[in-house]
């Protein structure tokens, strides 16, 4: 997954409300634990977890900190290689 593909992401999050997660694909009317109780600055998917919890940012941070972690391996595996 790319940045771009998170940002896409995101944004399709914005047109579903909380009510239209789904639960339970095989009884759709079972509701989540917490029923119709969903914090008011919960407005869609796409701030469902919060503003400092929010879903998007923190597999932008994993995203960022994956990258980084590739980067020190591979430099790692090219000094084993070259020295």
């Amino acid at each position: 997954m790319s940045l771009d593909e998170l940002e896409t992401m995101q944004k399709e999050f914005k047109n579903f409300t909380p009510k239209q997660v789904i639960f339970y694909i095989e009884n759709l009317s079972l509701m989540l634990l917490w029923g119709d109780n969903i914090d008011s600055d919960i407005t869609n998917l796409s701030n469902y977890f919060g503003d400092d919890s929010n879903l998007c940012k923190f597999l932008k941070k994993l995203y960022s900190f994956l990258k980084i972690k590739k980067l020190i391996l591979l430099l790692k595996v090219f000094k084993i290689i070259f020295i």
